[in-house]
């Protein structure tokens, strides 16, 4: 089950949040002791797409904050 879950979000605090929820309930109800390398695989955070563009291509918010700053 926990390899189907994926979240991404903007806010890095609710992040970090989600991840220490998720370790504790994994510990309590499973006990399953997750790791750094599972949330690196199953979080991240924003992404951004141009829909008109011809190709579909999505980049990261940090990305763009890169590109238009």
């Amino acid at each position: 089950m926990l390899e189907n879950i994926y979240v991404a979000d903007v806010n890095i605090d609710a992040l970090n949040g989600y991840k220490e929820s998720l370790k504790e309930m994994a510990r309590l109800f499973w006990g399953i002791e997750l790791q750094d390398e599972y949330f690196e695989r199953h979080m991240g955070t924003g992404l951004l797409v141009d829909v008109t563009a011809a190709e579909l291509n999505y980049i990261t918010t940090e990305m763009y904050e890169k590109l238009t700053n």
